[in-house]
């Protein structure tokens, strides 16, 4: 940013020039922490439209999202459009040529680096400057020139070859990166072929550790810890609207784990299966499509029992939601039931209470020579 100071009465103008130390470089940073490798960039000029490309990837997203944003004449174009869709066809093309030169002809038989490969993780900022961008929108948030896409996309293709001649080391990681991806692709491809299905009430009624709700409409879903916890909440649940299932044993750290890993563990498969949430999965290979219309159920509701095992599932669940299910956290629908910790019985009745405090503030207030205080079963 340059900016033109001219005092009154005076010829004599003051520049100040404010500007990031590496440029559009910089911008990289505050779009991810996680980067593969240094920011690459290339930048040129063709047919009087000058582009700057800047872009690595995001190794540590485990849903491999894409962070894309872009500018045209200076203006910020959060919706992208032909300038993005060219530098990314630069890219795409160019990095699975060069990643597919380098696998072994065994390795060819069994997949191939595709485009969708190339975009997983991408995080990329791209600036143009022309003379007719085509903005779309009153606020221009957009770019439709369709003549701007063959000079964007040769800019950012011949860079990317000089840039690659230079920095063979980057590329070779790259490479690496989207191989390891090809690779979880096909094997989550497998899994979704044989074991991820739509939602099926018939084939989720004869699953051992889930109990429908049988009516229409509105529904909830318990969340439960093994068989056990199951059976105590199907005799207090109203099997109307009331479905529950258990997860039996301790959930693996889903924060770490690849889609691959969440998909082969029978629990997470099954739950996704009667949530409704496997048709994102086996139409997009991912789960960062799902959104609350998706959920067959209006409300998740957690109910472990109060010990070590279920705070750690419910941590378990908690996180599955938060990495994988944000949306559905986002819009209110997961819960967590509160289990009594201490009984109190005296003449007049019996007390619950959920909290240690409330047994010390609560129970002074009653006659303490009628008074009898236990501590509940972890599973009540």
């Amino acid at each position: 940013m340059k900016f033109a100071v001219q005092k009154k009465g005076k010829e004599i103008e003051k520049f100040k020039v404010y500007k990031h130390e590496n440029g559009f470089v910089d911008y990289i940073d505050t779009m991810t922490k996680n980067k593969l490798v240094a920011p690459v960039s290339v930048d040129g000029s063709i047919d009087d439209v000058d582009v700057q490309c800047v872009f690595t990837y995001d190794h540590k997203d485990v849903n491999g999202e894409e962070k894309v944003d872009s500018f045209a004449n200076t203006i910020h174009t959060p919706d992208g459009g032909v300038h993005v869709k060219a530098a990314k066809a630069a890219i795409t093309f160019y990095l699975s040529k060069m990643a597919n030169a380098e696998l072994t002809d065994a390795e060819r038989k069994k997949f191939m680096i595709s485009a969708e490969d190339c975009r997983n993780g991408l995080v990329m900022a791209v600036n143009m400057s022309c003379n007719n961008p085509g903005f779309t929108g009153q606020t221009k948030e957009k770019v439709g020139a369709d003549e701007v896409f063959r000079p964007v996309r040769d800019v950012v293709a011949r860079g990317l070859n000089k840039y690659f001649r230079k920095n063979p080391k980057d590329l070779q990681k790259i490479c690496g990166y989207l191989k390891k991806i090809a690779k979880s692709r096909l094997e989550i491809t497998k899994i979704r072929k044989s074991d991820v299905s739509g939602y099926d009430s018939f084939a989720a009624a004869k699953m051992k550790n889930f109990s429908p709700a049988y009516g229409t409409g509105y529904q909830e879903l318990f969340l439960c810890e093994g068989l056990s916890a199951k059976g105590c909440v199907n005799k207090a649940r109203d099997p109307k609207f009331q479905a529950s299932f258990a997860f039996r044993g301790v959930l693996k750290n889903t924060v770490k784990g690849s889609l691959k890993d969440i998909i082969g563990n029978t629990e997470l498969l099954a739950f996704l299966n009667i949530s409704g949430f496997a048709a994102s999965l086996k139409k997009y290979h991912n789960l960062k499509h799902v959104t609350p219309k998706d959920s067959v159920y209006s409300k998740y509701i957690i109910s472990t029992d109060s010990d070590i095992d279920g705070y750690n599932i419910t941590s378990g669940i908690s996180v599955f939601f938060l990495v994988n299910l944000r949306p559905i956290v986002e819009a209110g629908m997961l819960y967590k039931s509160m289990a009594p910790l201490y009984k109190v019985v005296t003449g007049k009745g019996e007390y619950k209470y959920y909290r240690d405090w409330e047994t010390d503030r609560k129970s002074t207030r009653l006659n303490s020579s009628h008074l009898k205080l236990s501590r509940m079963p972890s599973s009540a």
